[in-house]
């Protein structure tokens, strides 16, 4: 059992952090909408009134993000996917002022580093995030943030 390591190779995929495109709406607004039908506030509001009225939101809050301005109240939506094909995403933040509005790391790719190189950047700037998942509470605890639903979107 002397063999060298050496002449082993691993591929491990190298990772960028980048603005959300247009062509990535779709997948944003899936995976956040998805992600929120199960949550507390969604039961409470009951579904009907829960598409009608927080999807728009999203949506809303998306295509601005898209158009994003560089003042702090803009809402922003910064992307982690794969250097070599920046199709292929495993997660994306969004944030306006001091505000984390939501994250999402897809399953697989989950507690490998994803979600803290998406919010490390940003982190000393957060004070609130307005959406928290199960999987979530945890992290959200760990950066100190406080829950604050009201803070969702810019003004």
């Amino acid at each position: 059992m002397t063999e060298s390591w050496s002449k082993y190779s691993v591929n491990v995929p190298e990772y960028t952090v980048r603005h959300i495109k247009d062509l990535d709406r779709g997948f944003v607004a899936s995976t956040w909408i998805q992600n929120q039908r199960g949550s507390a506030i969604a039961h409470q509001m009951g579904m009907p009134a829960w598409h009608r009225y927080y999807q728009p939101r999203v949506d809303d809050y998306i295509a601005r993000a898209v158009a994003y301005q560089p003042e702090p109240s803009w809402p922003c939506i910064m992307v982690r996917c794969l250097t070599a094909d920046e199709d292929a995403i495993v997660g994306w933040c969004a944030f306006h002022d001091d505000v984390l509005d939501y994250v999402y790391v897809k399953g697989q790719a989950r507690r490998v580093g994803h979600g803290a190189a998406l919010i490390g950047p940003i982190n000393s700037l957060l004070r609130r995030c307005s959406h928290t998942t199960p999987d979530a509470a945890s992290y959200v605890k760990h950066l100190g943030l406080d829950f604050d639903p009201y803070a969702f979107g810019a003004a």
